[in-house]
């Protein structure tokens, strides 16, 4: 006896499906069509939302965004709380791993 195994996906739910919209060769495909859909979805409806919207005032986003925020100098905290420092660790680690496992 031989059985022949279709690749035939559909979105996958508790619900019966009521047909069958598009059939795609394999799950990772219809992952990738979703992905794109999503993303295209999202990218346009942000474009539309800034578009009608009115940007914020300098006021309400300071302590929001980096660029609006005063800075303390680095001279007077502990050096675990220096990103300069901490990004010199992660960097040191990162280039010593890449070595070590090449």
């Amino acid at each position: 006896m031989h059985y022949e195994l279709t690749a035939v996906t559909g979105v996958a739910s508790l619900l019966p499906k009521i047909a069958i919209v598009h059939s795609y060769p394999s799950d990772m495909a219809q992952n990738f069509w979703g992905a794109i859909a999503a993303w295209t979805a999202c990218f346009g409806a942000t474009a539309a939302i800034s578009l009608v919207t009115k940007p914020r005032s300098d006021g309400e986003l300071r302590g929001l965004v980096y660029g609006l925020t005063p800075h303390s100098s680095s001279g007077q905290v502990s050096w675990h709380h220096r990103p300069a420092v901490l990004a010199g660790i992660v960097l040191t680690l990162t280039v010593a791993l890449n070595i070590l496992f090449w």
